[in-house]
């Protein structure tokens, strides 16, 4: 199923972020993020920007719950392992997972501070499992107005970017992995305005399967 088309979308808050943002769409996070990726020495996941809207300490919910707290609908569930160089599961390992919803916004910009929606911690079993339930995330305008407007003008981008998950993976004695998962089915996938999309990061969303921890819904497995 090809995903939604996407409209620009008034943003109600976020404003402040607005100087991270215009670093992330000329492309300095990512390169960064390159570079620094080059110098592991084992073979990785590629990182991802981290992005203005990330919030510490999201509520710690158990594996299999949904996200979706404030807007319930259509679900898919996200799953995988994380694991080490080695290919060697890595038990208890902190998962934070953020994303829009199907309006484009995050919670912050759709409701403010006081209200916790579409992110959320696990931690993964002992075969370092980890698995959530979530709407679709949808793609979205960076904000056009002052100077990263105008820079994206100038070089004749459109400001949309794809649909993605946010994940922030933490386990002690190992590095940390800020990333994003990208929906291959996107109408901005090759022309993010950040220049996020790398093709290892690239999901589909996948048919219901018995082997799923939820079998009846669609799925977007990936390990890390």
């Amino acid at each position: 199923r090809h995903a939604p088309s996407c409209r620009a979308v008034r943003r109600k808050r976020g404003s402040s972020a607005l100087a991270i943002v215009g670093k992330t769409g000329a492309g300095k996070t990512t390169l960064v993020n390159l570079l620094n990726d080059r110098r592991g020495i084992d073979h990785a996941t590629d990182s991802s920007a981290l992005g203005p809207l990330y919030r510490e300490n999201p509520p710690q919910l158990a594996l299999g719950d949904t996200i979706a707290r404030v807007k319930p609908g259509d679900e898919v569930v996200m799953y995988g392992r994380v694991l080490d160089a080695r290919g060697q599961p890595i038990a208890d390992a902190e998962v934070d997972v953020w994303l829009t919803d199907a309006d484009g916004l995050y919670d912050l910009q759709a409701h403010g501070p006081e209200v916790v929606d579409l992110r959320a911690r696990f931690r993964t079993d002992a075969a370092g499992r980890y698995w959530f339930r979530s709407t679709r995330p949808r793609c979205y305008s960076i904000p056009m107005g002052g100077p990263v407007g105008d820079m994206v003008r100038a070089t004749r981008q459109h400001g949309m970017r794809p649909a993605h998950v946010h994940y922030w993976v933490r386990a002690a004695g190992y590095r940390d992995l800020i990333t994003a998962l990208y929906f291959k089915d996107d109408d901005y996938l090759t022309t993010d305005a950040a220049f996020g999309v790398v093709s290892a990061l690239v999901v589909s969303v996948l048919p219901p399967s018995p082997d799923s921890p939820a079998p009846a819904l669609p799925r977007v497995p990936y390990d890390f």
